[in-house]
């Protein structure tokens, strides 16, 4: 009896021994990780790298990607591509609901219900950026310094219009170049795992534009064409010190391209990124 109460007490005591090993390995291999946290955050050995998708964007049936490099613990520099796939406007009622509000559309309603809900639309947006933290390793609010390349077309199937009461039709393409610089706002949080969550709060920016219009699918008699070519040109054309327009217009097709310098804004938008 004795023997094995001498054995049951040594198994016991070497079955603690173990397990307070086991809890000894295990609080020094977390005081070696929390110790390695610690240091990687005070030296600012983070992971130098984001990549970010613009969670506002999907919405508006875009899909707008970032990749960011950290340079230091206070710049970064980063490059941005957006790209809308050519589809139907975002927004259509929306859009047509404002322009009811604060617009007087008088009888051009119906034509501008039909121009929003036909018409196509296509972008690609470049954006490279550079910005400074004010808090360290890339986090709190920040200053951007971007560049903006812009492409979009767009293709308007059927607009309605009158000459002399006639009613006419005719088939509208659209595409618009610029290129600009800006200053971006924001604020980027840590979140847990390495996620992040960065928020534009506001990008105004200035660019220099190019408006490209052809006009065709229509057939205007030889005496309305004078009157045709004056309403065209007075719908299009814009003449001052920081835009300019020029037209030629035919019978059955017309161009018209204008030039000049237009504001942006780029903003808004809340971005999930993860850094590695």
């Amino acid at each position: 009896m004795k023997k094995a109460f001498y054995f049951l007490l040594c198994l016991c005591a070497c079955s603690y021994q173990e397990a307070g090993a086991h809890e000894a390995t295990a609080d020094l291999m977390h005081y070696t990780l929390h110790n390695q946290r610690n240091r990687e955050a005070e030296n600012g050995e983070y992971p130098n790298n984001f990549i970010k998708l613009n969670l506002t964007s999907l919405c508006l049936g875009n899909i707008s990607l970032q990749y960011e490099r950290a340079l230091s613990r206070h710049f970064s520099a980063a490059l941005g591509y957006r790209w809308m796939p050519k589809g139907r406007l975002p927004m259509r009622n929306t859009v047509l609901n404002l322009l009811d509000k604060y617009a007087d559309l008088s009888d051009q309603k119906d034509n501008v219900r039909n121009i929003l809900h036909s018409a196509t639309l296509g972008a690609h947006v470049i954006t490279p950026e550079v910005r400074f933290y004010t808090g360290q390793n890339n986090k709190g609010f920040y200053l951007g310094l971007f560049g903006r390349i812009e492409n979009y077309s767009a293709h308007i199937p059927s607009i309605n219009f009158e000459i002399d009461k006639e009613p006419m039709s005719a088939t509208m393409d659209i595409r618009y170049n610029a290129i600009g610089i800006g200053l971006q706002l924001g604020v980027q949080f840590r979140l847990p795992r390495n996620f992040y969550l960065d928020w534009w709060i506001s990008g105004p920016y200035i660019t220099h534009s190019d408006l490209h219009l052809n006009a065709y699918n229509y057939q205007v008699a030889p005496e309305d064409f004078k009157k045709f070519e004056e309403e065209f040109k007075g719908n299009i054309i814009i003449d001052n010190k920081y835009f300019t327009a020029n037209a030629n217009v035919g019978p059955n097709a017309s161009t018209a391209k204008a030039t000049g310098n237009l504001p942006g804004i780029r903003g808004m938008g809340l971005c999930l990124a993860y850094r590695f």
